[in-house]
């Protein structure tokens, strides 16, 4: 880059100027002014400097356990899941049990399947031995968080479904709005 003109330097030059002729004087200023547009206005022949930053994040690191253990002060666990294990069981074998009407001349019980749905005089398989007969946990309960109404409608499928499987025919022909067990020779619905 051009160097300027220091200030002192021009200082001198306009002092000298000015104990000579004013026409001189005149010249020499704008001599020097144009010397000095001309060297602040020169065109900068370097390239623009890019800034580039780089941002390292630090990788944090996690120690994961391989198992969890959810308990209290005094070390008790504060889950458990054997309620649910005891509700999915259930609903399981009630399912199952109301499948068997897709048998033809096999009959649905509701009031079985009531029982079964209140944990209520019902001896369960309990294939996985978690201890459903006789258990406090029951499906009816936890249905729509207790909702009588929407209890109630589920009470009258198993109503309905008692008594669809005791009409003891088949619907072959599959006749839409006539009951029974539909078969299509694979399958029974």
């Amino acid at each position: 880059m051009p160097e300027i003109l220091s200030p002192s330097i021009f200082a001198s030059l306009f002092i000298i100027s000015l104990n000579k002729n004013k026409g001189k004087m005149k010249k020499l200023i704008y001599t020097v002014l144009a010397i000095s547009t001309i060297i602040a206005c020169s065109k900068d022949n370097d390239p623009k400097r890019t800034v580039t930053t780089t941002r390292t994040t630090p990788t944090p690191s996690y120690n994961v356990p391989t198992t969890y253990a959810f308990v209290d002060a005094t070390g008790n666990s504060t889950v458990d899941f054997s309620g649910q294990y005891q509700r999915l069981d259930m609903a399981d074998e009630l399912l199952s049990y109301a499948k068997t009407g897709y048998n033809l001349g096999t009959f649905i019980n509701a009031t079985t399947l009531k029982n079964m749905y209140a944990n209520s005089g019902y001896t369960w398989i309990d294939a996985n031995g978690l201890g459903m007969t006789g258990s406090s946990k029951q499906l009816k309960n936890k249905t729509a968080g207790g909702d009588v109404g929407v209890q109630n409608l589920f009470e009258s499928y198993m109503d309905s479904l008692e008594a669809l499987s005791n009409l003891n025919y088949t619907n072959s022909s599959q006749t839409y709005g006539q009951g029974g067990v539909w078969t299509n020779g694979t399958k029974s619905y």
